[in-house]
């Protein structure tokens, strides 16, 4: 490479499996944990590492000038945390839409007004593409300051800042934000981040070097109120984007059902018996007040979730009852698996069954937490798993 001429651009590094010492700093020094993928506040806390999808941490070693432009983590599934290493870190970010209002956001500040009907594309779509992608066309330029007035006129909440060295920053999931990396060259005047810049290159010489560390994880909330929001948002994304065809990196329905399971102990509680892991890890102690109302808050706040998930899986299995009864040509018959996928011995399976690969719907790409239809000749013919929703069985869109 001629580092004269060619800009070294390092995105998305794995650090586990790639930099283990510098995974394992971070790991011991980061002084909020909880806000780790399946940390304390993170919806997929009960959900073991197998069974998670790869949420990071990532680390990023890039040039200034560089930016990535307005999308939304996970396809709105998923927060996102950055940690600012070295460098600089300029960000413009929105509050949380509904999907119309992302949509003409997004129009406002990367459309071209002037033109905008004669144009083949006249905003940049960051809903449903992956933002370091190709095949995404001329990316638009930073938005104007006035452009940022428009979408704080409709309520939008534009936050528009500056990242430095050792801050961190939490991205709520569904948040339109776009990042670039600050040189000390100047900006036109009516960007958005002028003044910004002008006040902070003063006391710098050369463009700094960026490096920063991000991950994805699923904020739970704390109070009930907010638990709530945050399962519904996460579950209403995945719908808009199995509309789409589109995967989602969260896995809301099976992080719900382990939490449901694992929090909800009501014949412990009433018999006044501490949970096997509490006696053993506690050494027989109860928990304190402040982890049973935490407990009971947030199962009241999944509550709403947990029914809508449980109804969509008896529905589902109505379905295969249904199937079942109908199904009398060769290589057309169902039936329902004596036991679940979980008891299954992982050496004599195509996929490990608890985790997390293959459990998407081939053709849909739906979560597949609990019912689901699998091929039993593309397991031992062929030894791939194939597994697809009921909706798209009923449609026989495996055909």
């Amino acid at each position: 490479i001629d580092v004269r001429e060619t800009s070294f651009y390092c995105i998305d590094l794995d650090m586990k499996k790639l930099l283990k010492e510098v995974y394992d700093d971070f790991s011991k020094n980061f002084r909020m944990p909880s806000l780790l993928p399946g940390g304390k506040y993170c919806m997929m806390h009960h959900v073991t590492e197998e069974a998670r999808p790869y949420l990071g941490p990532n680390l990023y070693i890039t040039p200034p000038d560089t930016f990535t432009h307005f999308h939304q983590d996970g396809h709105g599934t998923v927060d996102s945390g950055h940690l600012a290493i070295s460098g600089y870190n300029e960000i413009v970010m929105l509050r949380r839409l509904t999907e119309r209002h992302k949509r003409h956001a997004l129009w406002l500040l990367t459309g071209d007004k002037r033109d905008a009907k004669h144009s083949t594309q006249y905003y940049f779509d960051g809903l449903y593409s992956e933002p370091h992608g190709d095949g995404l066309g001329e990316k638009p330029s930073w938005p104007t300051a006035d452009r940022i007035e428009d979408c704080r006129k409709m309520g939008y909440c534009p936050s528009v800042l500056i990242l430095r060295e050792g801050q961190h920053i939490h991205i709520n999931k569904g948040r339109l934000h776009a990042f670039r990396k600050l040189s000390t060259q100047d900006l036109p005047t009516d960007d958005c981040h002028y003044l910004l810049r002008k006040n902070l290159c003063k006391d710098l010489t050369r463009d700094p070097l960026c490096v920063s560390v991000a991950w994805d994880w699923g904020f739970l909330g704390y109070s009930p109120e907010g638990i709530y929001r945050e399962t519904v948002s996460t579950l209403e994304a995945t719908i808009l984007n199995r509309l789409r065809g589109v995967r989602s990196l969260a896995i809301p329905e099976f992080s719900i059902l382990e939490a449901a399971r694992q929090l909800a102990r009501p014949q412990a509680e009433a018999n006044n018996i501490p949970g096997f892991l509490e006696g053993l890890g506690s050494r027989g102690r109860t928990e304190d007040n402040a982890a049973r109302d935490r407990r009971r808050d947030t199962c009241r706040a999944i509550l709403p979730s947990l029914k809508y998930i449980v109804n969509d899986h008896i529905a589902a299995l109505d379905k295969v009852s249904v199937t079942n009864a109908q199904s009398f040509e060769r290589c057309q018959r169902v039936s329902l698996a004596s036991r679940p996928d979980t008891d299954e011995d992982p050496t004599k399976t195509s996929i490990d069954p608890r985790g997390n690969d293959g459990f998407f719907c081939k053709t849909c790409s739906k979560e597949l937490s609990n019912v689901y239809f699998h091929c039993d000749g593309c397991e031992k013919l062929l030894a791939k798993d194939f597994n697809i929703c009921t909706d798209c069985h009923t449609a026989r869109k495996f055909e």
